[in-house]
Parts: structure tokens; sequence; C-alpha cells
């Protein structure tokens, strides 16, 4: 059998555990493929596991967000029956969170010991695997996490408050994140959204409140909404303000670039309407493939290369999940692999409906949420100049 014949068999076989680390496999290699059959086949079968349990596909990630047995403040108690140990999450400036291990005296440990004979052996053994999987797993579980976090903030995604308190702010990974990004409240007896950040409140236990750019908590009903606030609905003076707010809180840095993102927005009356002109003219430079070590900068932004036409790209795509839609930016032509460097001349930047084809009808570009044009043109301009996609 070939070797994608038998990942695709792997899939198969990981994807009838049903169970939450399956479904993060999953998640990993539709990231990683979103193009090509295997990316296919891992969100049809996450589609499946998330019907099976009667919840959307949204629901199902923030579902098997690892807990480790922590509180929402980041707290677990490590059981060996006789003696007890405890792990806490503590921020980190490098990675964002990092976990401290302790003993009932206080004194911290690198890693758990290993049982004595006095021990539970059940239970110490159930105490030193979540100790394992919490410092191996930590780093891609944040990682994962600011990636979705990312896409609700584009797509628009919109939490009901109760799904949020409890899938968001009740697990202490996605709470520490949280905590440092601003939030829209909505409410259906009010027009207006509130913008807000999450704030502890007391030493212990779930307990937070939403306060406002003044310190002022608002008031939350069970039929509020809580999304991610993109910064192109922001203008420069509230991002700043927003920023001054964060750095008197002591949370100066996020760990998603949200308010100093580079935003970009499309004059509606500009050309055809369905274009996007302001990257025409531009140079993307492809880079040697002769020893296949560094990433070509459209897989270092997140752009799929469309089908080839004589040997050449054309085009570089990008899907925006939920919103059902692609972006498709035009160039005149790029070999994907060659000895050599490259460069093509960028087109035009269009949006049509996801998986729909070459004959799709173009999009105007009034009716594609301003937040997916602005990250479009983000993610193109990041791919040409071949910077950081945290810009």
């Amino acid at each position: 059998a070939s070797r994608r014949a038998l990942a695709t068999q792997a899939l198969q076989a990981i994807a009838l555990l049903g169970s939450d680390v399956a479904v993060r496999a999953l998640e990993d290699v539709a990231e990683r493929h979103g193009y090509d059959a295997l990316g296919a086949f891992a969100m049809s079968a996450l589609q499946a596991e998330a019907d099976a349990r009667g919840i959307s596909r949204d629901e199902l990630s923030d579902a098997v967000v690892p807990r480790w047995g922590m509180d929402a403040r980041g707290r677990a108690t490590l059981d060996y029956g006789r003696r007890q140990f405890y792990a806490v999450l503590l921020e980190d400036p490098t990675t964002w969170l990092n976990v401290k291990l302790t003993d009932e005296h206080g004194d911290e440990h690198p890693h758990l010991p290993r049982p004595g004979r006095t021990d539970d052996a059940a239970l110490a053994h159930e105490a030193l695997a979540r100790s394992k999987s919490l410092k191996h797993d930590l780093a891609g579980v944040i990682e994962a996490s600011l990636r979705r976090f990312e896409r609700a903030m584009t797509e628009g995604r919109a939490w009901e408050l109760r799904a949020w308190r409890e899938r968001v702010m009740g697990n202490a990974v996605l709470r520490a994140l949280a905590r440092r990004l601003v939030w829209s409240v909505s409410s259906p007896e009010v027009s207006e959204r509130a913008l807000v950040r999450p704030v502890d409140v007391g030493d212990a236990g779930d307990d937070f409140a939403l306060v406002d750019l003044a310190g002022d908590v608002i008031a939350l009903t069970e039929t509020d909404t809580v999304s991610l606030v993109h910064p192109v609905a922001l203008d420069g003076d509230t991002r700043a303000r927003w920023v001054a707010a964060f750095a008197r809180a002591g949370l100066a840095r996020q760990p998603l670039n949200q308010l100093r993102r580079r935003v970009f927005r499309v004059e509606r009356d500009a050309g055809d309407g369905v274009a996007y002109e302001g990257l025409r003219g531009k140079v993307l430079k492809a880079r040697s493939d002769r020893h296949g070590k560094a990433p070509q900068p459209w897989a270092r932004a997140g752009w799929e290369p469309a089908p080839t036409e004589s040997g050449l790209c054309h085009a570089f795509l990008h899907r925006f999940g939920t919103t059902g839609l692609e972006a498709v930016l035009e160039v005149e032509g790029v070999a994907l692999w060659a000895e050599a460097a490259r460069s093509t001349v960028v087109g035009a930047l269009r949006f049509r409906a996801a998986h729909a084809g070459d004959d799709a009808a173009w999009i105007e570009l009034a009716r594609v949420p301003p937040a997916v044009v602005s990250e479009a043109v983000r993610g193109a301009l990041v791919m040409i100049e071949g910077g950081d996609r945290d810009v």
C-alpha cells in the first residue's frame, strides 16, 4: 500500500476511537492538510463525531481542550493516596503558561517522584500519567487554542454566554488566554455591543467578571452572546485605549496579536466591486527547492497553491472555514518546485464560495465580512513579504 493509503487507514482507525485525544489528532491533520484528501477525510470525521455528540463542529473543538483535572484557575491535586502533590499553571513570558509542581510542604519538584511502597499504586499511576500529559501537551494545546481563537475572531464566531462560561472561562488554559483579549458582548435587547475583557473575581473559584474600558463591570443575561473582537471593527483611538488598559492591568502582551494587528479596509465603490486591487503589481518570490528545508512563503502564510496549468501555478487559495468563503490571490504564474529561486507578479484578490470550483461566481467585496477581507489581504502580504504571520 502507498504511504497515503496507509495514512488514510490510520486516520480511519483514529476516527473510530471517538475519544477527545482522537479528536485532537484529527484536528491537527485537518489543520496541516486542509486542502488535500487527508484533510478532507479528517474534517469529515470531525463533523461525524460532532454529529454523534449532538453538538456543532466548533463546540466539539471547545469540548476536547484538555483540563487535566484542573479548576478554572489552573490548580490540580495529584493524589498518591497517603501523600499529595499539586500542579499549578503559572503565566510565563515566553510560553504563556508553564507548570509548577509542589508537594504538601510547598517544595517544588521538576517532576513527580516514583511511587513508594506506602503509596496507592492506582492513584499514583493516574497522577503520574496526568502530570506527564500536562507537561508534554501544554505547549501544543496553547498553540492549537490560539489558532482557534484567531479563526473565531476572523470568522465572527459567537458563543452563547452559558457555553462560553463553561468551555472558555471554565478551562484554565483558555481562561488564561482569554484574559488578555478584547471580547464583545451582544444582547438581543441592546443594539450596541459592549467591548469587555474578563477579570478574575476573588482569589479562588471560577468566578469572573467582564469589565469595559473604564473598568466598570458589565451586567450579563443568559441570552447574551460573546465574540472575539476583530480590530478592523475598532478605530485607532479605541485600540490605543485598550492597549493602555491591558498595560495598566499588567497584561501588556497579547497571546494573539489583536490590538496591534495590521488591518485593511476596502473602498466599497472601487473597481468592479469584486476585486481588491491593493496588491496588484507586488512581487511574490519563491525560494529555491534545492535542499527542500525552508518552507515556501505561501505555506508559511497558510495559503494553498491552486492546481497548476502547464507546470505553473496562477493562483493561491485560502479558505475561511465557517464563513463558506475562499480567497483567491491571482498571480501571473510561478513554478511550485524548482532548484532556482523565482518570482511572479501579483494580480487581484477575489472571493468566492469555498469548494465551488473555478466556475464559481466572484462575490462582491461589499458582501464579504470586513474581517475576512482584512485577513485575506494581511495573509497575502505575509506571503509576499515573507514575514511573520503574527503581524
